[in-house]
């Protein structure tokens, strides 16, 4: 446990016992003589006010993370965390210190953006998200579906991703269906989102699964568990901003758990339309337990279990233009790679490796790219589409790549897309 939480970044202080005793002495003298207490001066409090902004700015301009749109609340509690840990006294000193140093900064978007994750969590919700899903699950096979898609918005280190993945893999036995599936899992953590792709997890960390499960979908090494590869081969893990990029869509099964709760009310609005676009007609809404639907928001889906925050999308509900939001460039700087995973599976190795190579050749030299399916729907989109796509108002079957760009230009892109289809080459030239 104690190596996981440091691990995660979620340790204040670091140290061998011995020094972390006189830590302790330390502070326990610090409270045994309290300074006199004294009410911040209104100049104080302005200074920190902006100093607190320029730290938020600064985040965005050199890791490209938006944070205008998180509760300023969690916002300072996570950055005086981090201003403990690197002996500041104040956001003033700790954004004086960010200049000379800026690793800091990312510091400051690992303390935001890394989550706290378990298995199974809230068993109650699984429970009623496994009846409407085998319902789900049924419904899609009867009407001829061959895919199944699921989402985990904000999945961290990747604990939710292989629930829904053993959930869904056992329900379609049980069903005797079988379909095509997968589970997509997206973060703005790339420590998270590295681990997660690893498959590899503490064998007491696991212990809120059930036994079959960790029998069938596991293989041990030691007190390490490891994800069998038929499973792990069935989850996507990749760097996804659901405030800044294009939601994902056609999607089952949207799980998006305390993510919203660190938002501020209008970004919880934007997200959930966001979501709503994502889903199929009759997609499930999976939310956290602290998390609801606003009154804004609630007449784009019906209830499943208000209790457990389970909802599916109300297919004739009207939602509002999404928001296009232009990404902030993040400034060139020497990239902070997190730590290898303690063990790592070499069958997993060389396709890292791989997709580290893709990524990295994508973004240096690929112009901006749109992959469609065969009815012009967006699946994915490498760089930045500002400028050359928007978000036209109606339903959600407008969304397709003739009607996101320009007037001008929809009939060479339908022309473009057919002879694709077609397999003709004519169109390049």
């Amino acid at each position: 446990m104690p190596q996981t939480i440091i691990e995660r970044g979620l340790a204040d202080h670091v140290d061998t016992a011995v020094a972390l005793g006189r830590r302790l002495r330390t502070l326990l003298q610090a409270v045994d003589k309290p300074a006199t207490p004294q009410a911040p001066s209104d100049s104080a409090m302005t200074d920190e006010r902006q100093a607190m902004a320029a730290l938020v700015h600064r985040v965005a301009t050199s890791t490209g993370l938006e944070l205008g749109q998180y509760q300023e609340a969690t916002l300072r509690r996570q950055f005086e965390r981090v201003m403990r840990q690197h002996g500041a006294t104040s956001l003033v000193q700790l954004a004086a210190e960010a200049e000379r140093t800026p690793e800091l900064l990312q510091a400051l978007q690992q303390s935001v953006t890394i989550g706290v994750t378990e298995w199974l969590r809230n068993p109650s919700a699984f429970a009623a998200l496994r009846v409407a899903w085998r319902d789900h699950i049924r419904a899609r096979a009867a009407a001829g579906a061959a895919t199944l898609r699921l989402w985990s918005v904000g999945c961290s280190s990747g604990e939710e991703v292989y629930t829904l993945a053993m959930l869904t893999d056992e329900l379609l036995g049980e069903l005797g269906v079988s379909l095509d599936w997968m589970v997509l899992g997206t973060d703005v953590n790339a420590a998270a989102l590295e681990q997660a792709r690893s498959g590899l997890f503490d064998e007491d960390s696991a212990s809120a699964l059930p036994a079959a499960w960790r029998e069938r979908y596991f293989s041990r090494i030691g007190h390490t568990l490891r994800l069998q590869q038929e499973l792990r081969r069935r989850c996507i893990f990749t760097r996804h901003d659901v405030l800044q990029d294009l939601p994902f869509l056609r999607m089952d099964l949207v799980a998006c758990r305390n993510v919203l709760i660190y938002l501020k009310g209008s970004a919880k609005d934007e997200v959930l339309r966001r979501l709503h676009h994502a889903l199929l007609p009759d997609g499930l809404l999976m939310l956290g337990r602290s998390e609801a639907l606003s009154a804004r928001t609630r007449t784009l889906f019906t209830a499943v279990s208000t209790q457990e925050h389970l909802w599916r999308k109300r297919p004739d509900a009207h939602a509002p233009p999404l928001a296009m939001r232009a990404r902030r460039p993040a400034a060139k700087a020497t990239p902070v790679h997190p730590a290898p995973p303690q063990l790592r599976p070499v069958d997993h190795l060389e396709a890292d490796l791989r997709e580290r190579l893709l990524q990295h050749l994508l973004q240096r030299h690929a112009p901006p790219t749109v992959l469609l399916d065969r009815d012009g729907h967006p699946l994915h989109v490498v760089g930045s589409m500002d400028g050359l796509m928007r978000w036209p108002a109606g339903a959600t079957v407008a969304l397709t790549m003739p009607n996101l760009v320009d007037a001008a230009w929809q009939r060479d892109v339908q022309l473009a897309m057919h002879r694709l289809l077609d397999g003709s080459d004519a169109w390049r030239r």
